[in-house]
């Protein structure tokens, strides 16, 4: 019901439960094909908090009012989030009632105490646009080269 559809398309079901089964996966769809239920599903059903690292703020920013508008506790941290913001959203990871936090890869590189400090309370993590490193190498965001370590930390 958070979605407004009243089924799954082809594969995401499937995937939704390999998140649960806590199953590594690549998700590749085309755009507007659904990726974001594959992995907010997961966390609506066992009510635990994702991390999703993407790399464009006006696109978490979006899907944060999003899922807010829906009734989903979703927070976006990044390197211009003030400290009282900063400090709301650890009190939400918390108390228990964060389900989504999305982070730009420049700040997970830089936040190992944070991803410490919550780390009991993540039960899945999802790193979007993941495909383009292979695509452009190098190029891409040099953070994303140091995103396979968090799966070690948390």
């Amino acid at each position: 019901h958070y979605f407004g559809h009243s089924s799954f398309r082809p594969k995401q079901w499937d995937i939704v439960k390999n998140a649960l089964d806590g199953k590594d996966q690549l998700v590749l769809m085309s755009t507007g094909y659904g990726k974001s239920v594959c992995y907010q599903l997961p966390s609506l059903i066992t009510g635990s908090l994702t991390l999703v690292i993407s790399p464009l703020i006006s696109l978490m920013n979006d899907q944060v009012t999003s899922l807010t508008l829906n009734g989903v506790a979703a927070s976006l941290l990044s390197g211009t989030t003030s400290q009282s913001e900063r400090e709301r959203i650890m009190a939400e990871i918390e108390d228990g009632s964060l389900r989504f936090l999305y982070l730009t890869p420049e700040y997970v590189e830089n936040a190992s105490s944070l991803l410490h400090r919550i780390k009991s309370r993540v039960k899945l993590i999802a790193i979007d646009e993941a495909h383009c490193v292979s695509q452009w190498g190098h190029d891409f965001r040099s953070s994303y080269r140091g995103l396979a370590r968090i799966r070690n930390t948390l």
